[in-house]
């Protein structure tokens, strides 16, 4: 349990410094549409729903800016559509 709260204090206290750095992060809504320059795929799930085309399901991580400049994509698992082959 200890461990866990160190790990825990320690985000917390990275996060802040990064702020203090001018550094934003910005979370990724789970449904949302893809975005080339705040997402990196991680992984592409097939979809015959075409209204799901590009839509994140997962993000395992945040996108980091400075200066309007992205340093960090989020890291997300992303729809892809695949239509039936009838």
């Amino acid at each position: 349990v200890e461990y866990s709260t160190l790990l825990e204090t320690l985000c917390g206290k990275l996060g802040e410094l990064l702020e203090m750095c001018g550094v934003d992060f910005e979370s990724v809504e789970i449904g949302s549409s893809y975005d080339l320059k705040k997402h990196k795929i991680i992984k592409l799930v097939p979809t015959n729903d075409e209204a799901l085309d590009r839509q994140v399901i997962t993000a395992s991580s945040d996108s980091y800016t400075l200066n309007d400049v992205v340093i960090s994509q989020a890291k997300v698992t992303v729809y892809k559509y695949q239509p039936n082959a009838n």
